[in-house]
C-alpha cells in the first residue's frame, strides 16, 4: 500500500474491478479500526470521497466542495490559505497506510487515496500481497446511478456512519466523540408537566425573523406596524420601533445588519431596518407591488416579484434599476446562502409552466440571466425555500393536488398537499414529501429535517424519509394552525405565534448534555407522537390505533391496559448487529398497579424467551430461558407505585445478565446464551405478552437497544437523567 513502493503491478488479465458493495463492507472494517474508530475527521472524509466516487460524481471532489460538506467551512472557504483539507487528505493517506500495514495486512481489497488526488483508488490485492490493477479499458469502479427519488444512496451513507459508532465502544476515562446528532426539537415542551413557553406580547403577530447570529428574533405584526424585539436567549424583549408602513415581505440577508421590509401598499416602496439601532434607515422606491424581496449577501442587489409587473433588480448603491424579465406573473423568491442563484417562483404558468404546474425560474447572481428551470412538477406558484446550507431548495406544491381545475399529473393523492425537495447540485426532485406533511415548511439549521405545520406540528427526517416527532397544541379552535415556525441558529429553540392570539409561542429542544449515550445505539424509539424511530433501523408496529402523552423526555407510548401495545419484529427493529452483549433501557410509568402487567417479552422461540414485568406484589422482574429449565429470575429489591416514573435496564454480556432499577443493580446472573443475531427473533412485544396477556395500563417513553453492554456508570447517568427544563 506505502506509495513509494517499487514493486510493478502483477499482470491481472480479465480481473474485475471491485464492486460497490464489496467496496462498503471493506471501508465498514477500516472505519471500525483502531486508527479511525476515534478519529471523526478521517471517517468522515474518507466515507465522503468514497461515496463521490461510487455515485459518479467524482467531478464534486475538489478542496473547496470538500471544504464544505466535511469540514462544515462557510461559503467564502479559501483551499489556497486554508490547507485544512490537503493536511488531513496526507493523514488520510498515512491512516491507510498504517491500517494496510497492520490490522488490514490480510485484507483482499484495498483502499488507496493517490496524492495529489482526492479520488479515491480501489483493487484487488494478489495472493502476494501486491496490488491488482484492473485493465485499461475498464473502469475502476463502475458508476452506481439511481432513479431520481432513490432514498438509497443516502440510506447507504447513514448506516455506514452508523456502524462506525455502533461497533465502536469506548473504554472507561476515554475521550469519545462530539455528538453531531439533531436535538429533538419540542423535547422539552412536550414532557411531562411542561408547556410551551408564553411570551407576552401584547400584539397578534403574523411573521417572525431570526438574525443569522441568532441573537435577535423580529416579530411583526399585521394589527399594526410595531415590531418587537427579542433576545433569543433570555426570551426578553429588548425594544419595540414602529415601521413607516404596514409589512408585506421581509428579507434579511446572510450577513443580518439589514432587514428588507416591503410595504403591503405599492406606492411605498422596501423599508430597509438597520438590526444594529432597531429603527427604518431608508425607503426604496419599487414603483409596482414587491410581492416577492431578495437581497444579496454584499446588500449591492435587491430582486422584486412584481406580478403583472415582472421581475425587477435594483442597485442599491446607484439606484439603478432594470426589469430582468417581463413575463408575468413572479410571485415568491429566494436566495441561496452564498448569493449565487435566485429561485423565482410564478404562478400563471412562468417559463415552460401550464396550469397546475407552475414555473420555478432560477437566475445566477452575476450574470442577472436565467440558467435554468424547475418545471413539469405539480406546483401552483408558492414560497420556494433554500435550506440554510444551500444544497437543498423546498417547493410547495400549494393546492396542485387538491384543486379540480388542475389534472393532477404527479400527484401522490389526490385531493392532498404536496411539497418537492429538491438538490441543487444535481438539479433534480430527491423526495417528494408525503401528502400528510401540509402546512408551510422550516429547515432546522442543520438541513436534515424540516418542520411542516399543518393540523399537527410534523418534524420530517428527509434523508431517512421519516417522522421524527408529531405535536398536537392542545386548545386550539377547528381549522386553526400555528403560524411559520423559525428556528434558532443553534437548533435550541423555535418559535411561532397562533392567529389572531396575542404573544409568541417558544419551544425548547433538548440539550445536548441530556442526549443518550451515542455508542453502540442501535434502536431509539422515543415515542415523540410517532411510531419512526429517530435512530436506528426498525419501527414499532402498533395493534391498534395508538395513543401518545407526555412523557418522562418529549411524548411517550401510552398503552391503555385493554388491547394496546406494539411490536417489534425482526433483529433490524430491536437489537441490530448485536452478538453476545446487549442492553435495553427504557422508563416505565404505571397508571395503575392492580395485577401483573407486562413491560416487554422478548419471544424469539417456544423455548426460548425473556420477559421484564411488573409483578402483583408490584416488583420489577426480569425473567427468561433458554430451555425447559427457567435459568433467569431477578426481582427488584424495592416495589413500584402509580404516578411515578422509574429507569429500567437489562444488561447482557458475554457471561452474565445485570438488572439495574433506577441506576442500582438489582442483581446478576449466568447468561443465558442467546445471543440476537443467533436467535431468530420472531416477535418482541412492549406493553403486553405472547397472547395479548397481562396487558400493561401506563406508559413506556426512551426505549434504547444498544448493540454493546453498558458499563454500570452509564446505566447510572440515564437513570440520572438531566432535568428536561432549561
Amino acid at each position: 500500500m506505502n506509495e513509494t513502493s517499487s514493486e510493478p503491478p502483477h499482470d491481472i488479465g480479465e480481473q474485475a474491478a471491485p464492486r460497490p458493495d464489496e467496496i462498503r463492507v471493506q471501508l465498514a472494517k477500516i472505519l471500525k479500526s483502531e486508527g479511525f474508530c476515534a478519529a471523526k475527521r478521517l471517517s468522515r472524509f474518507l466515507i465522503y470521497v468514497i461515496e463521490k466516487h461510487l455515485n459518479g460524481k467524482s467531478d464534486q471532489l475538489k478542496e473547496y466542495d470538500i471544504g464544505l460538506a466535511v469540514f462544515d467551512k462557510d461559503q467564502d472557504f479559501d483551499p489556497s490559505s486554508d490547507r485544512i483539507v490537503s493536511r488531513t487528505a496526507a493523514r488520510l493517506r498515512d491512516g491507510l497506510a498504517t491500517y494496510y500495514e497492520t490490522a488490514g495486512k490480510d485484507d483482499p481489497l484495498l483502499i488507496e487515496l493517490p496524492k495529489g488526488r482526492y479520488i479515491t483508488k480501489f483493487a484487488f490485492r494478489s495472493a502476494t500481497h501486491g496490488l491488482l490493477e484492473p485493465p485499461a479499458t475498464q473502469a475502476v469502479v463502475p458508476v452506481r446511478r439511481f432513479p431520481p427519488l432513490s432514498p438509497w444512496p443516502i440510506a447507504v451513507l447513514v448506516l455506514l456512519v452508523a456502524a462506525v459508532f455502533l461497533w465502536h465502544t469506548p473504554p472507561a476515562g476515554q475521550a469519545v466523540l462530539n455528538d453531531t446528532r439533531p436535538r429533538r426539537l419540542f423535547a422539552v415542551s412536550t414532557s411531562e408537566g411542561r408547556s410551551p413557553v408564553r411570551i407576552e406580547t401584547g400584539l397578534i403577530h403574523d411573521h417572525l425573523q431570526i438574525t443569522p447570529d441568532g441573537k435577535k428574533l423580529y416579530a411583526f405584526s399585521s394589527e399594526n406596524r410595531t415590531v418587537i424585539v427579542l433576545s433569543v436567549d433570555d426570551l426578553q424583549v429588548k425594544r419595540t420601533f414602529e415601521l413607516p408602513f404596514p409589512r408585506f415581505r421581509a428579507f434579511q440577508p446572510r450577513n443580518g445588519r439589514r432587514i428588507y421590509v416591503s410595504a403591503n401598499n405599492p406606492d411605498s416602496g422596501v423599508m430597509v431596518v438597520d438590526t444594529v439601532n432597531d429603527r427604518v434607515v431608508r425607503v426604496i422606491p419599487t414603483g409596482a407591488p414587491a410581492l416577492g424581496i431578495a437581497v444579496t449577501p454584499d446588500e449591492r442587489k435587491v430582486f422584486l416579484a412584481q406580478g403583472d409587473a415582472g421581475l425587477k433588480v435594483i442597485d442599491l448603491e446607484t439606484g439603478a434599476s432594470r426589469i430582468l424579465s417581463p413575463l408575468t406573473y413572479p410571485r415568491h423568491l429566494d436566495l441561496d446562502p452564498a448569493g449565487r442563484r435566485l429561485y423565482v417562483s410564478y404562478q400563471r404558468g412562468g417559463p415552460g409552466g401550464s396550469p397546475g404546474h407552475d414555473a420555478v425560474d432560477i437566475y445566477d447572481i452575476d450574470s442577472e440571466k436565467s440558467v435554468g428551470v424547475i418545471n413539469g412538477l405539480p406546483m401552483v406558484g408558492s414560497d420556494p425555500t433554500v435550506s440554510p446550507k444551500g444544497e437543498l431548495v423546498l417547493l410547495d406544491g400549494g393546492n396542485a393536488c387538491s384543486s379540480p381545475e388542475y389534472d393532477h399529473v404527479g400527484c401522490l393523492a389526490v385531493p392532498s398537499y404536496i411539497f418537492h425537495l429538491w438538490q441543487a447540485s444535481g438539479r433534480r426532485v430527491i423526495a417528494t414529501i408525503p401528502p400528510q406533511m401540509a402546512g408551510e415548511g422550516t429547515f432546522s439549521p442543520q438541513d436534515n429535517r424540516i418542520l411542516f405545520v399543518g393540523d399537527d406540528i410534523t418534524v420530517w427526517d428527509w434523508a431517512r424519509g421519516r417522522v421524527s416527532e408529531r405535536v398536537k397544541l392542545p386548545g386550539l379552535p377547528p381549522g386553526i394552525r400555528p403560524g411559520k415556525f423559525v428556528i434558532s441558529t443553534s437548533g435550541g429553540r423555535a418559535f411561532t405565534w397562533i392567529p389572531n392570539t396575542k404573544g409568541l409561542l417558544v419551544f425548547d429542544a433538548e440539550r445536548e448534555e441530556c442526549l443518550l449515550p451515542n455508542y453502540g445505539l442501535s434502536n431509539f424509539y422515543p415515542g415523540d407522537g410517532t411510531m419512526d424511530d429517530s435512530q436506528g433501523t426498525g419501527s414499532l408496529k402498533p395493534t391498534s390505533p395508538f395513543q401518545f402523552a407526555p412523557g418522562k423526555v418529549g411524548q411517550a407510548f401510552h398503552f391503555d391496559g385493554k388491547g394496546s401495545f406494539l411490536t417489534a419484529d425482526g433483529p433490524s427493529s430491536f437489537c441490530t448487529w448485536c452478538q453476545d452483549s446487549w442492553t435495553e433501557s427504557l422508563w416505565v410509568k404505571f397508571e395503575s398497579t392492580g395485577g401483573e402487567m407486562t413491560i416487554m417479552d422478548a419471544a424469539p422461540g417456544p423455548k426460548e424467551w425473556e420477559r421484564l414485568y411488573k409483578s402483583e406484589n408490584n416488583h420489577i422482574v426480569l425473567q427468561g430461558n433458554n430451555g425447559p429449565v427457567p435459568r433467569l429470575s431477578i426481582s427488584s429489591v424495592g416495589g413500584v407505585k402509580a404516578g411515578r416514573w422509574y429507569h429500567l435496564a437489562v444488561v447482557h454480556s458475554e457471561d452474565h445478565v445485570s438488572f439495574y432499577f433506577d441506576g442500582a443493580l438489582q442483581g446478576q446472573i449466568g447468561s443465558i446464551g442467546i445471543p440476537v443475531m443467533e436467535r431468530k427473533l420472531v416477535h418482541v412485544f412492549f406493553g403486553a405478552s405472547q397472547g395479548k396477556r397481562n396487558l400493561l395500563n401506563g406508559l413506556i417513553d426512551e426505549v434504547a437497544l444498544y448493540n454493546r453492554a453498558l458499563r454500570p456508570d452509564e446505566v447510572k447517568k440515564i437513570a440520572e437523567t438531566c432535568n428536561v427544563a432549561r
